[in-house]
Protein backbone atom coordinates (compact mmCIF):
# COMPACT_ATOMS: atom_id res chain seq x y z
CA UNK A 1 0.00 0.00 0.00
CA UNK A 2 1.35 3.41 -0.98
CA UNK A 3 1.48 6.06 1.69
CA UNK A 4 -0.39 9.07 0.40
CA UNK A 5 0.59 12.51 1.58
CA UNK A 6 -1.05 15.87 1.01
CA UNK A 7 1.40 18.59 1.99
CA UNK A 8 0.42 21.21 4.57
CA UNK A 9 -1.21 24.20 2.89
CA UNK A 10 -3.99 26.77 2.80
CA UNK A 11 -5.97 26.59 -0.44
CA UNK A 12 -5.11 29.49 -2.74
CA UNK A 13 -7.16 32.58 -1.91
CA UNK A 14 -6.49 34.27 -5.24
CA UNK A 15 -8.42 31.72 -7.32
CA UNK A 16 -11.07 30.39 -4.91
CA UNK A 17 -13.89 31.85 -2.80
CA UNK A 18 -14.52 31.45 0.93
CA UNK A 19 -15.31 27.74 1.15
CA UNK A 20 -13.75 24.36 0.46
CA UNK A 21 -16.05 21.34 0.44
CA UNK A 22 -14.54 17.86 0.46
CA UNK A 23 -16.17 14.47 0.01
CA UNK A 24 -14.25 11.38 1.16
CA UNK A 25 -15.04 8.16 -0.67
CA UNK A 26 -13.50 4.81 0.22
CA UNK A 27 -11.22 4.64 3.23
CA UNK A 28 -11.29 7.17 6.06
CA UNK A 29 -8.26 9.32 6.82
CA UNK A 30 -7.04 11.84 9.40
CA UNK A 31 -6.64 15.43 8.26
CA UNK A 32 -4.35 17.51 10.46
CA UNK A 33 -5.00 21.22 10.89
CA UNK A 34 -2.15 23.39 12.20
CA UNK A 35 -1.73 27.04 13.03
CA UNK A 36 1.46 28.90 13.96
CA UNK A 37 1.46 30.17 17.55
CA UNK A 38 3.93 32.36 19.42
CA UNK A 39 4.63 32.34 23.16
CA UNK A 40 7.49 33.02 25.59
CA UNK A 41 9.34 29.95 24.22
CA UNK A 42 9.13 31.22 20.62
CA UNK A 43 7.15 30.02 17.62
CA UNK A 44 5.45 26.63 17.55
CA UNK A 45 2.52 24.94 15.83
CA UNK A 46 -0.82 24.19 17.42
CA UNK A 47 -2.36 21.18 15.68
CA UNK A 48 -5.68 19.36 15.67
CA UNK A 49 -6.37 15.97 14.07
CA UNK A 50 -9.79 15.50 12.45
CA UNK A 51 -10.94 11.99 11.46
CA UNK A 52 -12.72 11.96 8.09
CA UNK A 53 -14.72 8.71 8.11
CA UNK A 54 -15.50 6.80 4.92
CA UNK A 55 -18.30 8.43 2.87
CA UNK A 56 -18.07 11.71 4.78
CA UNK A 57 -18.23 15.37 3.82
CA UNK A 58 -16.49 18.39 5.32
CA UNK A 59 -16.73 22.14 4.73
CA UNK A 60 -13.95 24.59 5.58
CA UNK A 61 -14.92 28.26 5.98
CA UNK A 62 -13.75 31.26 8.03
CA UNK A 63 -10.73 30.46 10.26
CA UNK A 64 -10.56 26.83 9.13
CA UNK A 65 -10.31 28.08 5.55
CA UNK A 66 -8.02 31.11 6.00
CA UNK A 67 -5.98 30.69 9.22
CA UNK A 68 -5.39 26.95 9.66
CA UNK A 69 -3.18 24.96 7.29
CA UNK A 70 -4.34 21.42 6.55
CA UNK A 71 -2.60 18.25 5.43
CA UNK A 72 -2.93 14.50 5.23
CA UNK A 73 0.24 12.95 6.61
CA UNK A 74 1.83 9.90 5.03
CA UNK A 75 0.87 6.83 7.09
CA UNK A 76 -0.25 3.22 6.75
CA UNK A 77 -2.86 3.65 9.49
CA UNK A 78 -4.61 6.33 11.56
CA UNK A 79 -5.34 6.24 15.28
CA UNK A 80 -9.02 6.90 16.01
CA UNK A 81 -10.16 6.87 19.66
CA UNK A 82 -7.08 4.83 20.57
CA UNK A 83 -7.67 2.20 17.84
CA UNK A 84 -5.39 1.75 14.81
CA UNK A 85 -7.40 1.96 11.57
CA UNK A 86 -5.60 0.77 8.43
CA UNK A 87 -5.74 3.09 5.46
CA UNK A 88 -7.16 1.68 2.27
CA UNK A 89 -7.99 3.16 -1.11
CA UNK A 90 -9.49 6.65 -0.83
CA UNK A 91 -10.89 9.03 -3.41
CA UNK A 92 -11.52 12.64 -2.49
CA UNK A 93 -13.66 15.12 -4.39
CA UNK A 94 -12.89 18.76 -3.61
CA UNK A 95 -15.27 21.54 -4.60
CA UNK A 96 -14.39 25.22 -4.44
CA UNK A 97 -16.11 28.38 -5.63
CA UNK A 98 -14.24 30.27 -8.36
CA UNK A 99 -13.31 33.84 -7.44
CA UNK A 100 -15.36 36.35 -9.49
CA UNK A 101 -12.21 37.83 -11.10
CA UNK A 102 -11.74 34.53 -12.99
CA UNK A 103 -15.29 34.24 -14.31
CA UNK A 104 -16.15 35.49 -17.81
CA UNK A 105 -18.20 38.68 -17.96
CA UNK A 106 -21.96 38.10 -18.08
CA UNK A 107 -23.61 38.12 -21.48
CA UNK A 108 -27.20 39.05 -22.11
CA UNK A 109 -29.52 36.10 -22.79
CA UNK A 110 -30.72 37.61 -26.08
CA UNK A 111 -27.17 37.96 -27.41
CA UNK A 112 -26.23 34.41 -26.41
CA UNK A 113 -29.42 32.96 -27.93
CA UNK A 114 -29.00 34.90 -31.17
CA UNK A 115 -25.35 33.87 -31.52
CA UNK A 116 -26.23 30.21 -30.87
CA UNK A 117 -29.10 30.31 -33.39
CA UNK A 118 -26.86 31.95 -36.02
CA UNK A 119 -24.14 29.33 -35.47
CA UNK A 120 -26.66 26.49 -35.79
CA UNK A 121 -28.15 27.96 -38.98
CA UNK A 122 -24.67 28.26 -40.49
CA UNK A 123 -23.50 24.77 -39.51
CA UNK A 124 -26.77 23.06 -40.52
CA UNK A 125 -27.33 24.89 -43.80
CA UNK A 126 -27.56 22.59 -46.85
CA UNK A 127 -24.56 22.70 -49.16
Amino acid sequence: MTRFRQLRHIDDMHFWTGFVLGISLGSGVTMTFSQPTFDANGPSDESVDVWLPPRSCYVMTHAARYSWRHEIRAALFDTVDGVHVARGHRTSLTLRGIAPRWLPPPRSTATADTATADALRTSCAPA
